[in-house]
């Protein structure tokens, strides 16, 4: 049994590598998407309990498909996460439904610790 299921939306596939290989050995069930309609089917699917989900996908915002998520299911905790270091993205991303938002590159020990206190 996992501690929980994580749904990585992110079109750079390194990024995606990354926390697969970090999560899977800790414990967690991790699945990945590219874009924006993969990331949709994955969360109808999947059902995660996390979502770490990028700002720009090359099919749609991934703020809409925040939006998109917060109607279909409001109790999956979603982290927006972007190379983009902009505070009006971070803020329309919170008011949107994300419970964080966090600049790239990503601490891999920092997401550990910031899903182990989530469960």
């Amino acid at each position: 049994m996992s501690l929980a299921r994580v749904a990585i939306i992110d079109d750079d596939e390194q990024v995606c590598g990354v926390f697969e290989k970090y999560l899977i050995p800790l414990g967690f069930e991790v699945r990945s998407a590219y874009t924006a309609q993969q990331g949709l089917e994955l969360f109808t699917e999947f059902e995660p309990q996390f979502v770490f989900l990028d700002v720009m996908l090359p099919d749609e915002s991934g703020l809409t498909l925040l939006q998109r998520f917060m109607t279909m299911r409001y109790s999956t905790v979603v982290t927006m996460i972007s190379g983009l270091h902009d505070l009006s993205i971070a803020k329309e991303s919170i008011k949107s439904g994300a419970v964080d938002y966090i600049p790239k590159p990503i601490d891999m020990e920092f997401i550990k610790n910031y899903l182990m206190c989530q469960l």
